[in-house]
């Protein structure tokens, strides 16, 4: 019987350009309440994201109903009692996001004490850092919109003029789940502080990749059995792969899984056996399951099976190695190039029917397999995409 083998390539991220997304700190999910510490904005953009924003530190030097929104996105006008106090504003993305944008507006300094010590009634300084789960990521932060208003070294800007309410742009690149903004006073500051304040302005984003990117899946059926093979080039916090069965493409059950790699951003190959295959057309499909339990389920394929029947697949499972199953007795395999230059250097029997076929150093991407039989040559391509 000839076997229908359907193979399934697809991307799971997200390609080119992703949609933009934004918090509005006044008007998302009821906007600010004026005075509070925290808010979770829910359901922000498309994929929804849920936005989380504390506020901690020296929140007892808030001025009457500050924190709070407006035009430009989150006030936070102080009157510091110490040079040495602080306040934390950490915003939390879940799921994560990609390429973080927003804006600090007015981080500058106040006149000179008039004590004649030669400090200032405030610096203000902020700090900005981010994380990608335990990745620390590190900004690109704009010069001030008013020339010489603030200085910028490295994640921190220190005002360094008077008054002048400069903006700063701020930026992340890549996958963020973590934004933590710190405000304090500089250096050369009156030991009581005046008033001074800072506003964050609204967030924008992009949607994130999805945390694997699965290239391939495929199924060959094998005598009493059949393997099913994978292929990743990238995965973030990626726990595990459950594969399901179907007899219809509707009702699926789990009959297995497989660990996943975490993080890579290295090709991984997988591959699982359903020892216990029905006659006819099983569909499968992979469950792929993040640490904190999100999941994506990928489309199925169908893989005809018999068990009597006379089987011959071949697949690529490393650069110099194609896996051979084929019922054929005592199989003569041959492999050569498009331009017909041998390329095999050895087999190895793995078991009754299965094969390891190692190749010779080639650039060639696509090989031609040959197994000779007692009714003839049996020829087929494979692509290496190794």
């Amino acid at each position: 019987m000839r076997h229908l083998l359907v193979i399934c390539v697809f991307v799971l991220a997200g390609a080119g350009k992703m949609t933009a997304q934004d918090l509005d700190f006044a008007t998302a999910d009821g906007g600010w309440e004026p005075g509070a510490l925290s808010k979770t904005y829910t359901g922000i953009g498309s994929p929804a994201t849920n936005v989380t924003v504390v506020i901690t530190g020296t929140t007892s030097g808030f001025q009457a109903n500050q924190p709070n929104d407006n035009a430009n996105g989150l006030g936070q006008n102080m009157n510091f009692t110490s040079n040495a106090q602080c306040i934390t504003t950490t915003i939390t993305f879940s799921p994560g996001v990609s390429n973080v944008s927003f804006l600090i507006r007015d981080v500058d300094r106040g006149a000179l004490a008039a004590d004649g010590s030669g400090s200032y009634n405030y610096v203000d300084q902020v700090t900005i850092t981010g994380q990608n789960g335990a990745t620390v990521l590190t900004p690109a932060i704009g010069a001030p919109s008013v020339a010489g208003a603030n200085t910028v070294v490295g994640n921190v800007i220190t005002g360094a003029n008077n008054n002048v309410a400069p903006v700063n742009a701020i930026s992340f690149s890549g996958v963020v789940t973590q934004v933590v903004i710190q405000y304090c006073n500089g250096p050369n500051v009156i030991a009581n502080p005046g008033t001074q304040g800072v506003t964050i302005g609204d967030i924008s984003w992009e949607a994130a990749p999805l945390p694997v990117r699965l290239v391939s899946f495929r199924g060959f059926p094998g005598k009493d059995r059949i393997v099913l093979s994978w292929e990743t080039v990238f995965e973030e916090n990626s726990e595990r792969f459950e594969v399901e069965r179907s007899r219809d493409a509707l009702s699926f059950e789990r009959i297995g899984q497989q660990p996943a790699a975490g993080t890579t951003h290295r090709r991984q190959l997988y591959t699982f056996t359903d020892e216990h295959p029905q006659p006819g057309t099983n569909y499968y499909r992979l469950r792929q399951v993040d640490f904190d339990g999100r999941f994506e389920k990928t489309k199925p394929i169908a893989v005809q099976y018999s068990p009597d029947g006379t089987y011959w697949n071949a697949y690529f499972a490393a650069p110099q190695v194609i896996v051979a199953e084929t019922s054929e007795p005592n199989p003569d395999f041959r492999v050569i190039s498009v331009a017909g230059l041998p390329l095999l250097s050895r087999v190895e029997k793995m078991d009754q029917n299965r094969y390891h076929l190692h190749l010779l150093p080639t650039s060639n991407r696509l090989i031609i397999l040959q197994l000779l039989t007692k009714n003839g040559l049996i020829s087929k391509k494979i692509l290496n995409t190794f």
